[in-house]
């Protein structure tokens, strides 16, 4: 469940309650903005998966734990992480496949400049909840760093699709469209700004006409 509950560190866990009083939720994991919550509906399934093989998720919990102590050793250094190093963060979190440690891992990687790798894992991410406004915005990030415009669109059309009024979301929108000669999107995307924020109309219209012949 993806809400905007404002969700901070220390409440995951915590019950995550509508209108009507009703558990619908357990919080898991957010940005304070953009927060996500695991549904009470599929808690059996979760139960049901850990009961299938004592020792598969004695070893799943192992890689939970390595993956994250090897990411806070990686987010502690000064300098890129070795090969080595790497390799076991790859393997320790792909084991432990959970959107949350991808999500780390992403943004980990992401402050050294290993936009490849930063790129893989919020890939990974998104591909486990495709509709993560957290995990798509921080792909949508990298690979504007990367200078994969087309890719970007790619993420940012999707985003618009329940984020159109975000800012970010908007301003990355109109600089991937001109960035990738996407004139179709751009189209779009300055209609949902003029919508949603129409004191950047202006600018982002100025912007986008120097990129394209008329708009």
């Amino acid at each position: 469940i993806h809400s905007t509950i404002r969700n901070l560190p220390g409440i995951s866990g915590g019950a995550l309650i509508n209108s009507s009083g009703d558990l619908v939720g357990v919080l898991a994991a957010g940005s304070g903005l953009y927060n996500e919550s695991v549904p009470v509906h599929i808690l059996n399934e979760v139960i049901a998966e850990s009961l299938v093989s004592e020792k598969k998720f004695l070893d799943r919990g192992k890689a939970f734990k390595l993956c994250t102590q090897l990411l806070l050793d990686v987010d502690k250094l000064d300098q890129q992480p070795s090969a080595v190093l790497l390799s076991k963060v790859k393997y320790n979190c792909d084991k432990a496949n959970n959107k949350t440690l991808f999500d780390m891992a992403g943004q980990v990687f992401g402050t050294f400049g290993l936009l490849a790798h930063s790129i893989t894992f919020l890939e990974k991410s998104v591909k486990l909840d495709p509709n993560s406004p957290t995990s798509l915005l921080s792909l949508a990030i990298a690979l504007q760093f990367q200078r994969s415009y087309e890719r970007q669109v790619k993420v940012l059309d999707h985003l618009l699709t329940f984020l159109q009024d975000d800012p970010l979301v908007l301003r990355m929108s109109i600089q991937a469209a001109a960035f990738s000669k996407n004139k179709s999107f751009a189209k779009k995307s300055l209609k949902l700004l003029q919508k949603n924020n129409p004191n950047a109309y202006p600018q982002a219209f100025e912007f986008l006409e120097n990129h394209f012949e008329s708009m």
